[in-house]
């Protein structure tokens, strides 16, 4: 890999991409650009004030811009939104931008989705919230972000081992229950685990308008977009089995130093449990914030 490597980051203002920027920006050898929408959020703002960080205004669902974007590029970090778009857009553009990576010779992309489910099922602070949740038994895999970002990095300094590897990462696999009692222990603050039906869960108030469809940018006629209570119905129960399963073996050995525990990330961040936006979208207001009507 050559020296100042030119990473376009996809996403790269949202919650994952951010990460990612974060991490590649501590190393004189990238030239980073993202493909925004809006050059002028404080989230772009903040990200172009790091070193080699430009931005590039433009969407990634518009060819002619994305033609502009890969110009000179030479690896792609492709995270795409199905929150704004919908399921149907996600998947072609996922696919569409890897062909058009193909057209301009970058030389990797590191394509970022999760196990087939929500996009956002991993991530920590916007579901550790005081809210009732529908979990069951399952332990879902929870990841810190910066590591996040220092896992896309080693993706894309060893091609000759994570080419064509698809890394599931996660910090641990951690049950509600055990959430509950690691907040407790780290915060001192009471945390109360309770178990609720589908029913339950959306007659709450987390989602003031649950039937309405998921997809802020995309038309909503279009016949394959979910609402949120069939998103989220999905969501929980997928985490509420063990069926996502992480390789902790594998992910200690490319990365023996990681975060290894909630408890440890909690005390890391100095985690309160108070309200805060992490997804890209509650901060930018294009979906309703769980608990406001």
């Amino acid at each position: 890999m050559s020296a100042n490597s030119i990473v376009l980051v996809v996403g790269g203002t949202g919650a994952q991409g951010a990460a990612v920027v974060e991490e590649l920006a501590k190393s004189p050898s990238y030239a980073i650009r993202i493909l925004t929408r809006t050059a002028t959020s404080s989230t772009a703002t903040r990200l172009s004030n790091l070193p080699n960080v430009k931005l590039f205004e433009g969407s990634a669902h518009h060819e002619p811009d994305i033609h502009q974007a890969l110009e000179g590029v030479d690896i792609v970090y492709c995270n795409t939104n199905g929150f704004a778009i919908g399921e149907k857009a996600e998947i072609y553009w996922g696919i569409r931008f890897f062909e058009l990576s193909r057209e301009h010779n970058v030389k990797q992309f590191v394509s970022a989705q999760v196990s087939f489910q929500s996009l956002y099922g991993v991530l920590f602070n916007q579901h550790m919230k005081p809210v009732d949740i529908k979990p069951g038994s399952g332990a879902p895999p929870m990841i810190y972000l910066a590591d996040l970002g220092r896992y896309a990095r080693w993706l894309i300094e060893n091609p000759e081992r994570s080419n064509g590897m698809n890394l599931k990462i996660a910090t641990e696999h951690l049950g509600y229950k055990d959430l509950a009692r690691t907040y407790t222990e780290i915060t001192g603050r009471r945390a109360i685990f309770r178990d609720v039906t589908l029913d339950e869960y959306f007659d709450s108030g987390l989602f003031p308008t649950p039937d309405e469809k998921v997809g802020h940018s995309a038309e909503k006629d279009d016949e394959t977009l979910q609402t949120y209570r069939q998103n989220f119905t999905g969501f929980w129960n997928t985490w509420k089995e063990d069926v996502v399963v992480r390789d902790m073996k594998l992910l200690d050995e490319i990365m023996p130093d990681r975060v290894k525990s909630i408890g440890d990330w909690m005390k890391l961040c100095g985690y309160t449990g108070e309200r805060s936006s992490v997804l890209k979208d509650y901060r930018d207001a294009t979906m309703p914030k769980p608990g406001n009507s």
